[in-house]
Formats: structure tokens, sequence, C-alpha cells
């Protein structure tokens, strides 16, 4: 596992500010990785868990608002027999995606 990773947009502004915040992961909620290959035979099987949020700096209130409410992103590899190349990918959400927006951020933006 990952412990997480946090990403902040700021202004380019002569004084910048933060405007977005992603966190992958982060605060408990780590990524998580799992590979699989009972022997050399059989096909490989990769498996993520990747926490995912957003939240943007409200400048009028001075604090962070949620912009993606968390979710986690679902990501399965897995290859058709044992040596060739991945052939399967998908990706899911465990709960549907929330966006949240409100007027005061599309003024801002």
């Amino acid at each position: 596992s990952i412990p997480g990773v946090e990403v902040t947009l700021l202004s380019a502004d002569r004084l910048p500010l933060p405007l977005v915040q992603l966190a992958l992961g982060g605060e408990g909620q780590p990524i998580t990785v799992a590979v699989e290959q009972a022997s050399s035979a059989l096909p490989l099987l990769a498996e993520a868990c990747v926490p995912l949020s957003a939240r943007w700096h409200n400048a009028g209130l001075l604090c962070w608002e949620p912009l993606i409410e968390p979710a986690d992103i679902q990501l399965k590899a897995q290859q058709s027999s044992a040596g060739s190349a991945l052939t399967t990918i998908n990706v899911g959400l465990s709960s549907p995606l929330e966006l949240n927006l409100s007027d005061s951020m599309l003024r801002d933006a």
C-alpha cells in the first residue's frame, strides 16, 4: 500500500493562492495494490483501489470546500493467458461520483 498523494494547484498571481487540491489516498485510506500469479503457467491478475477526493479553496470564506466527494476507484488488469500482454483493464467506482458545484465556485473560476 501507498499512504497517498496530494496535489495543490496554485493561482499564477503575484501572491499565489490555492485553487484546487486533488487527493489520491491519504487520511487513513491508502492506495492498495495486489498482484497475483499462482504459478508461471497461470495468467497475471493485478488489482488496485485508489481513494479519490478533491476540494476547492473558497477565497471569499477562506476555507476549503468539497469538489469531489470521497470515492474509491477500482482498477483491475488481467492477462488472457500466461506470458501474454495485458488484455483486459477494468476501471470502476465503488459508489456514484458526486461533484459539488456552487455559484461562488463558478463566479471565482
